[in-house]
């Protein structure tokens, strides 16, 4: 699951109330079952098993940094809707282009990237749309998709 977060930075209630609400009720009840008393946690052993819990696996040292000294559940929540709002790479939009790629040839067809963007994941809205469709010139149907996200990015 992957959300974007646009605008200014959020307080730490703000962010984690950017998770849906299924996943911060499940978040709260894992570390609610981690932590004593839902109160503060304060050592990496306690912190390793709630991200074990919440399917994050890191090293000793990686717990330690990301611990930081103390931990409570809003800056727990706070940190958990920060690893949903990463920014993807442009190798992470290539990679989702290439699942519509059929040949493996590095084009798609332009009707199904207007399938994709007005009617699944988080449809864009008709002028967005229009503005990603003018980018793209073909005389195929198809179109190099790497090229696209480069001048998208370059946007």
């Amino acid at each position: 699951y992957q959300r974007r977060v646009r605008g200014p930075p959020f307080g730490i209630e703000a962010m984690a109330d950017k998770l849906p609400p299924d996943l911060k009720q499940e978040y709260t009840e894992i570390y609610s079952s981690c932590v004593k008393g839902g109160g503060v946690i304060s050592d990496v052993n306690t912190f390793g098993n709630l991200m074990r819990a919440v399917g994050q696996n890191y090293t000793p040292a990686e717990l330690q940094k990301k611990l930081g000294g103390t931990m409570n559940l809003n800056q727990f929540l706070e940190m958990m809707a920060n690893t949903l709002v990463k920014e993807d790479t442009t190798e992470d939009i290539i990679e989702a282009f290439k699942v519509f790629d059929k040949d493996g040839s590095g084009t798609m067809q332009i009707t199904d990237l207007r399938y994709i963007l007005s009617s699944l994941g988080d449809r864009l809205e008709e002028d967005q749309v229009e503005e990603i469709m003018s980018r793209i010139s073909s005389h195929s149907g198809s179109f190099n998709y790497k090229d696209l996200v480069s001048q998208l990015r370059k946007k």
